[in-house]
């Protein structure tokens, strides 16, 4: 079917979702090659990169300059708006995102654990009541 280059940033929640497309590509006929760019966009935007992950939050911030509070809560809205920028400046099209959730999670120790701390909103009680140097 042709040959598609695929790249990745280089940590692991890309990493892994760039290695499940580019099996689910093989799997359909095509010859996947994995190149290595220490500037994956740049490779996107110059041609060496067909295809690769990326966040639509930061994206946003990092190639158009909108500030973090200017980026609208809502995912849909945030991947319209990336699909647009990138479409007229940059010639690229977003797909349509994923519901893969990358989820930053507050860890305690189980210690604050078995106290009874299972929210951020915990979290900020026990140091009120405890001061900053508690933890």
């Amino acid at each position: 079917k042709g040959q598609i280059n695929i790249g990745s940033w280089e940590w692991t929640p890309p990493l892994i979702v760039t290695e499940i497309t580019k099996q689910y590509l093989e799997s359909a006929g095509y010859d996947v090659n994995f190149v290595q760019d220490e500037f994956v966009r740049d490779g996107v935007t110059n041609g060496n990169i067909d295809v690769y992950w990326d966040y639509t939050g930061s994206g946003i911030t990092l190639w158009h300059g909108i500030p973090s509070r200017g980026v609208p809560q809502d995912p849909e809205l945030v991947w319209e708006m990336i699909g647009e920028l990138d479409g007229l400046h940059n010639d690229l099209t977003w797909l349509q995102y994923s519901s893969i959730d990358e989820a930053w999670v507050l860890m305690a120790s189980h210690e604050l654990y078995d106290g009874g701390m299972t929210t951020i909103d915990d979290l900020a009680d026990y140091v009120r009541t405890n001061g900053d140097d508690s933890l």
